[in-house]
């Protein structure tokens, strides 16, 4: 998978560097709502396609005991990322990490208690999004949990 495509949300972006998604004020307590419902006291957090870091910070900040780790593709959104832990103070949170989680293998590589995908499903191909899920379910230790949240439209149809 390549750097974002065209269709992915436009940023803003801070002096300090961190970029700034217009949907995240929308969307962040609704998603730590079900993350709050759904998870355990603790665990290992990977987040796929991090982009801003936004997302990451606010979950770190609401659930300590949870251990983060955030990744991306784009080294822009990788230094967003970083800003927005440097700015957040949250110590919950690891150096994110380049990952193309499209490509096979990784999941092998990893075992964590939660996943989180936000706003990607519907700026990807579906097969792109297949070999996603699959390296997720195995990097999901027994009784993981993956949480998905954005659109699933394209093109007018879902």
């Amino acid at each position: 998978m390549a750097k974002y495509p065209e269709t992915a949300t436009n940023v803003s972006i801070g002096e300090d560097g961190r970029q700034f998604a217009p949907s995240t004020p929308r969307n962040k307590d609704p998603i730590l709502d079900l993350l709050r419902a759904k998870l355990g006291d603790s665990g290992r957090f990977l987040e796929i396609a991090s982009g801003t870091g936004e997302h990451v910070v606010h979950f770190a900040a609401n659930l300590p005991n949870w251990r983060f780790q955030p990744t991306d593709l784009d080294p822009d959104r990788l230094s967003s990322i970083s800003a927005w832990i440097e700015h957040s103070g949250v110590s919950n949170v690891a150096v994110p990490v380049t990952l193309d989680a499209a490509e096979l293998g990784w999941g092998h590589t990893v075992e964590v208690d939660a996943i989180s995908i936000c706003n990607l499903f519907h700026l990807i191909s579906k097969a792109h999004a297949k070999a996603i899920l699959k390296e997720c379910f195995d990097a999901l230790a027994i009784g993981g949990k993956l949480v998905i949240y954005g659109p699933f439209m394209r093109d007018g149809e879902l």
